[in-house]
């Protein structure tokens, strides 16, 4: 049992440090220009979360008139679902 709550726990850890790497992405993107080397840093570290997540609204955004990547908001979205329902199981399991 206590090794499965340090097993969530760490997966929680990780789920927030995601969160907080797409939030400083985001910042980044609007104080440096794409070319920087700092935002090259967090577009790759980033790129493996937002990537799908754009595939999947690409239809949707190439119909809107606004150019807004909202990749982060579903990340952040679906990362926090994603904890909320890790917790709401040990809960129920244990």
């Amino acid at each position: 049992m206590a090794v499965t709550r340090v097993v969530i726990n760490i997966i929680n850890l990780l789920i927030s440090a995601c969160t907080g790497i797409i939030f400083i992405n985001v910042i980044l993107s609007w104080v440096l220009p794409p070319t920087h080397a700092v935002k090259q840093f967090f577009d790759f570290i980033t790129a493996p979360i937002l990537r799908p997540i754009r595939r999947l609204l690409q239809p949707l955004m190439a119909k809107s008139s606004i150019p807004l990547d909202l990749s982060p908001i579903v990340a952040f979205l679906l990362l926090s679902l994603l904890g909320q329902l890790l917790n709401l199981l040990w809960g129920a399991l244990f």
